[in-house]
């Protein structure tokens, strides 16, 4: 087709294309060939990412209840939904049932393989922009630095399932979680009292250092001293901000890539989510969503770069 010879000044001026599923692929390859020129073009590469990201890895998205429960279906029995299973008063209430929960998502994490679109995005990085690129991600699951991503340069918004943190907490130390110091779980996601992990430095019940739903009790020191990074986008001309698999439901994400590229005209976000691929402003049409999953738009891409 015509549309896969179309040159930069034929595209410019047009970099923003929402489209919706059911359109040709045709007008989908057009929004794959305008992220690949506006990466080309890029001083600078933010890169974003939401649970979506790691469904290519087999990992679950927990996209509402039903999604929850199909990963743990016990859950289905208790009727409890991922947004009652993920508040920290469950260390307190239950921590034998609290650490069955999150000993199971530890070792689905831990022992998980993130796909080739890291490798993409980790090559983009060390060649288009090799000394100005970003991470903001709210996955938990470390997947950014098992491929290779800088530990300082990962921001990650909603904390990490490797490093955990006093309940209480005892003071604002966090430390490595160990894979050893955290046991398996039974059939109905409990573990015996005297395997739950408990605080290095008090020795009360201890938790993974991550974000929950009303959680006060959250350390957020560790992922501030990264945010540092983010200071020094505003030096760059042409920042393009590649947003994967952030959804709606919690939209810290999607909140943080608008907000970067909306008061600058040469900065462009590129949407990538199957599902939530719109992009609520157009300015100058510069900005391009793709409705598909996070590695096969990734690979699209890659190949015309």
């Amino acid at each position: 087709k015509a549309i896969l010879f179309m040159n930069k000044d034929q595209l410019e001026g047009d970099l923003s294309y929402s489209v919706a599923p059911n359109e040709f692929a045709e007008v989908v390859q057009q929004s794959i060939i305008k992220a690949a020129y506006a990466l080309r073009d890029a001083d600078c590469i933010v890169l974003t990412s939401g649970a979506g990201l790691g469904v290519d890895s087999g990992l679950p998205d927990f996209r509402g209840a039903n999604g929850f429960w199909r990963a743990y279906p016990p859950m289905k029995e208790l009727g409890i939904e991922f947004s009652e299973m993920s508040d920290p008063q469950w260390f307190k209430d239950d921590p034998e049932f609290a650490w069955g929960f999150w000993s199971h998502r530890y070792h689905l994490y831990n022992n998980c393989q993130p796909h080739t679109g890291f490798d993409i995005m980790k090559k983009w990085c060390d060649t288009i922009t090799p000394q100005s690129w970003f991470c903001f991600t709210s996955n938990v699951d470390g997947g950014w630095q098992k491929m290779g991503f800088p530990e300082e340069k990962v921001y990650e918004c909603h904390g990490t399932v490797h490093r955990l943190q006093c309940t209480e907490p005892c003071s604002n130390k966090i430390w490595e979680t160990d894979p050893s110091y955290i046991p398996s779980h039974s059939a109905d996601f409990r573990i015996a009292t005297e395997l739950i992990p408990m605080c290095i430095y008090c020795n009360k019940v201890a938790r993974p250092c991550v974000m929950m739903f009303g959680d006060s009790q959250y350390i957020e020191d560790y992922q501030e001293q990264k945010y540092k990074y983010f200071d020094q986008i505003g030096q760059y001309n042409k920042v393009v901000v590649v947003e994967i698999g952030a959804g709606e439901a919690v939209p810290t994400v999607r909140y943080f890539g608008e907000s970067v590229v909306q008061n600058n005209e040469s900065y462009v976000l590129i949407r990538i989510n199957p599902n939530d691929y719109e992009i609520p402003f157009t300015a100058n049409n510069r900005h391009v969503s793709i409705p598909l999953g996070g590695l096969e738009a990734l690979q699209k891409i890659d190949c015309l770069l």
